[in-house]
């Protein structure tokens, strides 16, 4: 009796040990470089409705359908800061941002002091953030100047809009709190807040052609408030990773002129501890069905290999050097 119990519970050490085998194999696998490769990988974005999150949700539907292994979906956050703390803490693996909040981020100054990222790295420029200003017709609100004293969407609480809000109130000399009636709120709430005359206008960066902006200027009760380049220089000076941008005539529905605005580098990033053969695939994969993402956003026309360095402002991960070297683009 005493050897059967001891045969069973052999086997049943022996079953348990096979589990946690398969448990730790679906889990993750280790490449022959020493990174890690997810056997589902969270591709992170922003707010749902906006581009971030769309090109997410495509990026994963071709990763799905041309990536070697793994299964592939979308994350919805807050905005950029929270992207980052998401691939920090292996809560994402690639998420998008901006270019001067990464190297905030990495260096652990301005909304991360203190809370330095430490696992991410630049996988690839992605498209221009352009700054977009949409305001009522009725508002009385022709240039930024005039949103002094009026009700504002702001972005998210800890997102990449309130930042991007916050640095052209600097510029503009007008204080967020006391100078204008601020709304936290997501671009899509903002949109039907202007809707309901909630909003007088909202600070909305994003690609051009953002599905939002198009929804909302397509009422013909809307319009985008041109930069001056003054204050574009102003700007420049509170933050050198913007520059400046033409949004071209009919754009947008109801645009029939140029609009000049500014914007800065939005990226793809990666965690840094991923496998370097892991990322050179994702990119491979990227780069190859370029004409793809162009259907799921057209911002994705920047995403080219001349491109592919613009605004950088982080190292690469290795899988993205080693990439861009094979392709014959100069890494600096």
């Amino acid at each position: 009796m005493k050897k059967i119990r001891n045969i069973a519970l052999v086997g049943l050490l022996m079953l348990v040990a096979i589990l946690v085998g398969c448990s730790d194999q679906n889990a993750q696998a280790d490449d022959p470089d020493g990174g890690d490769i997810p056997s589902h990988v969270s591709i992170v974005g922003a707010s749902s409705g906006g581009t971030f999150f769309l090109v997410a949700n495509g990026m994963a539907q071709l990763f799905n359908d041309e990536m070697s292994s793994g299964q592939y979906s979308a994350q919805s956050t807050a905005g950029t800061p929270a992207i980052y703390k998401a691939l920090d803490s292996n809560d994402g693996d690639i998420g998008f941002g901006q270019s001067s909040m990464a190297y905030d981020a990495i260096n652990g100054e301005g909304q991360f002091e203190g809370n330095e990222i430490t696992n991410m790295l630049g996988m690839t420029y992605m498209y221009p953030n352009a700054m977009h200003l949409v305001v009522s017709k009725s508002s009385g609100i022709k240039t930024p100047e005039d949103i002094q004293g009026k009700r504002i969407g702001v972005g998210e609480p800890g997102g990449g809009v309130e930042v991007d809000s916050t640095r052209l109130l600097e510029a503009l000399g007008i204080d967020m709190s006391e100078d204008i009636s601020a709304e936290y709120v997501t671009g899509g709430q903002a949109t039907d807040m202007m809707r309901n005359n909630q909003l007088d206008g909202a600070i909305m960066p994003g690609g051009i052609g953002a599905s939002n902006i198009v929804d909302i200027l397509s009422t013909g009760e809307y319009e985008l408030v041109p930069f001056s380049a003054e204050l574009v220089d102003k700007v420049m000076e509170v933050n050198p990773a913007y520059f400046p941008l033409e949004i071209p005539a009919n754009t947008y529905p109801n645009q029939t002129e140029s609009i000049d605005i500014y914007a800065e580098a939005n990226w793809l990033f990666a965690r840094a501890d991923l496998s370097e053969d892991f990322v050179y695939e994702m990119l491979t994969v990227l780069y190859d069905n370029q004409d793809y993402m162009i259907t799921v956003h057209n911002s994705s026309e920047n995403m080219t290999l001349e491109n592919s360095q613009n605004g950088s402002m982080i190292p690469l991960h290795p899988g993205a050097i080693k990439f861009f070297l094979d392709n014959g683009v100069d890494i600096d």
